[in-house]
């Protein structure tokens, strides 16, 4: 049985070589081609610099403060989606 955290730990192993082969930056994109919503929760590093990248592109990037990796489940996704979409008709 794992311990409490081992997939976190080894998950964050496996992010920090994978940001020292490929940064964010280095996302192969120049522009966007339609409007984009990115949305994060403000804790992963590399979830906030790669929306950075995107924010740079031309996304909207808007941080739920709080809001874990699965961001689709937290209350607040929904509302703001729907925010940002009617702001666009």
């Amino acid at each position: 049985m794992l311990r409490p955290g081992a997939l976190d730990n080894a998950l964050e192993e496996r992010v920090r070589r994978l940001r020292a082969l490929r940064p964010p930056r280095d996302l192969g994109l120049t522009s966007l081609r339609t409007p984009t919503l990115v949305l994060t929760g403000g804790s992963r590093d590399l979830y906030e610099q790669t929306a950075g990248e995107l924010k740079r592109k031309g996304a909207r990037h808007e941080t739920l403060t709080g809001a874990t990796h699965r961001i689709r489940d937290d209350p607040r996704t929904n509302p703001t989606l729907r925010a940002r979409l009617s702001e666009q008709r």
